[in-house]
């Protein structure tokens, strides 16, 4: 099964485990464009992942300096909760890379 379809399967977004894993290796602090760019995932549907672990209270985001100041979201603050779910996360994307390097013909064959 591929990523995106265990992703929305397990957590309503197909988006989510590569937003997660996507924030985690940016040391838990970015901006939704930052994500869109890391991801190649469209910076609204970055958003609407970010707006959700706000919701859930695994993310902050954090105070704007200004109007015009991108908005940043970090999950510092969150511990184990916020760790645990980068843990699903990658197990998720690990085993969605074993299964498409099977399921793929291998040069050598």
């Amino acid at each position: 099964m591929s990523l995106r379809r265990v992703s929305a399967k397990l957590f309503g977004n197909e988006k989510l485990v590569e937003v997660v894993l996507a924030l985690h290796a940016a040391n838990n602090t970015a901006t939704a464009q930052q994500l869109a760019k890391a991801t190649g995932i469209d910076h609204a549907m970055v958003r609407v992942v970010l707006i959700r672990l706000v919701d859930a209270g695994l993310l902050d985001a954090l105070p704007r300096a200004n109007t015009r100041a991108a908005q940043y979201y970090a999950a510092d603050n969150h511990g184990q909760p916020w760790l645990a779910l980068c843990t699903l996360a990658r197990a998720v994307w690990v085993d969605a890379e074993i299964e498409a390097s099977i399921a793929s013909p291998h040069p050598d064959s």
